[in-house]
C-alpha cells in the first residue's frame, strides 16, 4: 500500500498527515474533509464551553432537550426524533434494526451505508452514476431497480457524497413512491442539506416523521463545523425510534455534544452568511478547476468532485502534501478512479495554495 491509500478511506486524517508530513495543524490546507471553516458559531463555543462545567454529570440519556429543539425545528413530534453520536451511529443502528437481505446503493456515494449492511450480512447491488451525467442520479432509472424486486432497501444521499449533486424534487418523490409501493425501505442521508438555501423545502424529515420505512439522516457535525463532538440525528417513524433507541448504548451521545447542537440550531444568521459564502467559494473553485482542464460536478454541498483524464491522485496527492495542501484520495468510492479528486470549500487563502499546486503539477 502507497502513502496516499493509507489515507483512503475518510477524509481529515489531519493527526496522520502530521505525523506522515510534519508541520503543524494551523498551517495546513485540508480539502480531504467537508467542514465549514466558518465555525463553530460563537454561541456553539459558548455552549460546549458551558457544558464543560457539567462534566462531573450524567448526560440525558434520551437527549430530550435536543430531540425538543429538532422537533420544534422541523415541526414533527419529537418521538419522531433520534439523536446520534455522530450521523454513522445511526447508520449502524438502522441496519441492526431493519436487517435488510440486499440494498441498493448508488455509486459513487458514501461508503458507510453499505459497510453498516455487510456488518449485517446484507448483499449490495451498486447503480453507476455516469460522468458524462455530470453524476446526476435519474429517478426513473431508480425507481425501476426497486421495481425489479431483488433489493429490500435503498440508500440514498440528498446531495449525494462525493458529488454534492441534488436530486430533482420530482425524481425523488418518484423513488419515494414506488419504494413505499413495493414495501421497500429507504435510508436518506441529508447531511449536507443544510448548505442549500432551499432546504426546508427540500428536506423530507415531515414526511419521513409520519411514513414507515423511510428514514432521514442528518449530521450536525459538517455546517456547525463540530466533527470532533460527534452529533448526528435523524427523523422516522415512533416505532422505528423506539426500536433503535433499545439497541443503543447508554449515554452514547455526551453533554457537551447536546448543548452545541441546541445552540447550533438556533444560529439562523450564521446559517445565511454560510450559504452565501460556500456558493460564492464553491463557483469561484469550480472556475479555477475550469481553467486547469477539469470537470466537475455540479456541486450545491460544500465541496466538489473533479477529474481530468490524464490526472492521476497517485502522483498528485504527495505533490499536494508536500506543499501543506490535503485532498480526498476518491480511489476508495466505487466508480471512481486515480482521475478523480474531492476537495472540500475553503476560503480563499487555502484556494491559491492549492491551484498553484495543480497549476505546477498539471502545466508542469
Amino acid at each position: 500500500m502507497d502513502v496516499t491509500e493509507t489515507f483512503m478511506v475518510h477524509g481529515g486524517n489531519v493527526w496522520a498527515y502530521r505525523e506522515q508530513w510534519g508541520g503543524d495543524l494551523s498551517g495546513m490546507a485540508d480539502f480531504s474533509a467537508n467542514i465549514n471553516p466558518l465555525g463553530p458559531p460563537d454561541a456553539v463555543r459558548a455552549a460546549m464551553r458551558a457544558a464543560l462545567e457539567e462534566v462531573h454529570r450524567y448526560p440525558d440519556p434520551r437527549q430530550e432537550r435536543f430531540r425538543r429543539r429538532v422537533a420544534e425545528t422541523w415541526g414533527v413530534p419529537s418521538d419522531a426524533v433520534i439523536a446520534g453520536n455522530g450521523a454513522v451511529e445511526l447508520i449502524f443502528l438502522l441496519m441492526a434494526v431493519w436487517r435488510p437481505r440486499k440494498i441498493l446503493a448508488l455509486a459513487p456515494s458514501f461508503t458507510e451505508y453499505e459497510e453498516a449492511a455487510r456488518v449485517m450480512g446484507a448483499r449490495v447491488r451498486h447503480l453507476a452514476l455516469r460522468p458524462e451525467n455530470a453524476f446526476v442520479p435519474d429517478g426513473q432509472t431508480v425507481a425501476d431497480a426497486i421495481r425489479a424486486g431483488d433489493v429490500d432497501m435503498v440508500a440514498l444521499a440528498n446531495p449525494n457524497n462525493p458529488t454534492g449533486v441534488l436530486w430533482r424534487s420530482e425524481e425523488l418523490d418518484e423513488v419515494l413512491t414506488e419504494a413505499h409501493r413495493s414495501g421497500v425501505r429507504v435510508l436518506l442521508d441529508e447531511a449536507f442539506l443544510d448548505f442549500s438555501p432551499d432546504e426546508h423545502r427540500l428536506s423530507r424529515i415531515g414526511q419521513a416523521a409520519k411514513s414507515e420505512g423511510l428514514f432521514v439522516l442528518r449530521s450536525m457535525t459538517k455546517f456547525y463545523s463540530i466533527p470532533g463532538l460527534r452529533l448526528g440525528y435523524g427523523a422516522a417513524a415512533p416505532e422505528l425510534v423506539r426500536c433503535m433507541d433499545r439497541l443503543r448504548p447508554p449515554w452514547s451521545v455526551n453533554g457537551p455534544s447536546l448543548a452545541a447542537g441546541i445552540a447550533a440550531l438556533g444560529e439562523t444568521a450564521f446559517a445565511r452568511t454560510t450559504r452565501t459564502w460556500v456558493a460564492e467559494q464553491r463557483n469561484r473553485m469550480a472556475e479555477e478547476f475550469r481553467r486547469l482542464g477539469f470537470d466537475r460536478t455540479p456541486s450545491r454541498a460544500n465541496f466538489l468532485l473533479a477529474w481530468r483524464e490524464d490526472f492521476d491522485i497517485r502522483r498528485a496527492w504527495p505533490h499536494l502534501a508536500a506543499r501543506g495542501v490535503f485532498v480526498r484520495d476518491c480511489r476508495s468510492f466505487v466508480g471512481l478512479d486515480e482521475r478523480f479528486l474531492r476537495v472540500a470549500v475553503r476560503p480563499e487563502q487555502d484556494q491559491k495554495r492549492l491551484f498553484a499546486g495543480l497549476r505546477a503539477l498539471c502545466t508542469g
